[in-house]
């Protein structure tokens, strides 16, 4: 392990549960298993082994993991990077499931629920979460603004919305008419795949064709899935994720129309004001 003074811990007002933020250029450990947790990565890209499998963690990236895992992380960058580990206490978290799946009166009763969040497997692959609450509140929260109280409620609230991502993504894979849940999981880990390259070529023209290679996928059943998991086709996915990125380089007040177009996709800046005006109208419409 190195750079041991660029590592913060803040654990929150009953000590349960903790915060670890870094920015390294260079780190290595092998963990034994303990909390559940949630990487998140804001800058640069951390490399992960859980369970012998290979992750990379980039910008605005987050990857889940649960107390029966083993797990290696690896920085090794010219540049800092920046990321934030949430560790949740394994009670606490059995609690949110058994609270959400049970009745107010088992509740009441302290009756235990049937559901095992420990025993499910953890449905990941580290990708940008737009549309998730568990991604929107990583990246709008300052942790240095908050005080220990207000860390507590956050990382309350950061662990609700950990299961409710899960049971979310495991209800989506029951769906599915695979029978085995090897398979589920394998296409939900290629539509993932495919949605990552959606995000790393948001700037540039990309066809189903090369959205389905990435994911090993046929353009049709590549179509189909994605369909299913985020309701957009991929073109509208891509579309939106291009809206999504030219209103926050609006608001942010740096940057000319000619620059947030092309960084956004478009070489015409009269084309993209008329599209991004389209899409900010029916956004506020259907809001």
């Amino acid at each position: 392990m190195s750079n041991k003074n660029n590592l913060q811990k803040i654990k929150d007002i009953d000590g349960l549960n903790w915060i670890v933020k870094s920015n390294l250029t260079s780190f290595e450990l092998k963990s034994e298993p303990c909390n559940f947790s949630i990487k998140y990565v804001s800058e640069g890209v951390e490399y992960y082994n859980i369970d012998e499998k290979e992750y990379q963690v980039k910008n605005n990236n987050f990857i889940i993991s649960h107390p029966n895992q083993q797990i290696e992380v690896y920085i090794d960058s010219p540049t800092n990077v920046i990321g934030i580990c949430y560790y949740f206490d394994a009670n606490l978290v059995q609690q949110i499931v058994h609270a959400t799946h049970s009745t107010v009166k088992d509740n009441l009763n302290c009756i235990d629920s049937k559901e095992n969040f420990i025993a499910n497997s953890i449905y990941n692959i580290p990708i940008n979460e737009y549309c998730t609450r568990l991604n929107h509140r990583l990246q709008i929260v300052n942790l240095d603004d908050l005080d220990k109280l207000q860390i507590s409620k956050y990382l309350m609230l950061l662990a609700e919305d950990m299961v409710c991502h899960q049971q979310h993504t495991q209800l989506q894979l029951q769906e599915l008419n695979s029978v085995k849940s090897t398979t589920k999981k394998e296409l939900y880990k290629r539509i993932q795949t495919g949605r990552q390259f959606i995000h790393d070529n948001i700037s540039h023209d990309i066809f189903l064709k090369a959205m389905a290679k990435a994911a090993c996928l046929s353009e049709y059943y590549f179509h189909r899935s994605f369909r299913h998991f985020f309701n957009l086709t991929p073109h509208e996915y891509h579309h939106t994720l291009r809206m999504q990125l030219a209103h926050q380089l609006i608001n942010q007040g740096k940057h000319s129309k000619k620059e947030i177009a092309l960084r956004c996709g478009f070489e015409d800046a009269k084309y993209f004001s008329k599209t991004y005006k389209k899409w900010k109208h029916k956004d506020i419409a259907s809001s």
